[in-house]
């Protein structure tokens, strides 16, 4: 994968809390924490997506084994797609 170089402004306190964790050995640079807390985030969305596709549906857990695979499929999709 290809990195591309941007430029960001973030609060004191956000660069106090990246530095502590690269300082902690947590990260190797500001750039992978950075990254990684968006990976994180990401997740988050299409957890949060995912779930909003199960109450929409109606799902309970047999229906959800059932529909696992059109929502994952979805979702996925949708992920591509942004």
């Amino acid at each position: 994968m290809q990195l591309n170089p941007i430029q960001i402004r973030l609060p004191k306190r956000q660069i106090i809390t990246i530095d502590k964790k690269v300082k902690q050995k947590d990260y190797s640079s500001r750039s992978e924490a950075i990254r990684d807390y968006i990976n994180k985030i990401e997740t988050l969305e299409t957890l949060r997506r995912f779930q909003e596709l199960t109450f929409k549906e109606n799902l309970n857990t047999k229906k959800l084994l059932t529909g696992l695979k059109n929502i994952r499929k979805q979702v996925y999709n949708e992920t591509l797609n942004n």
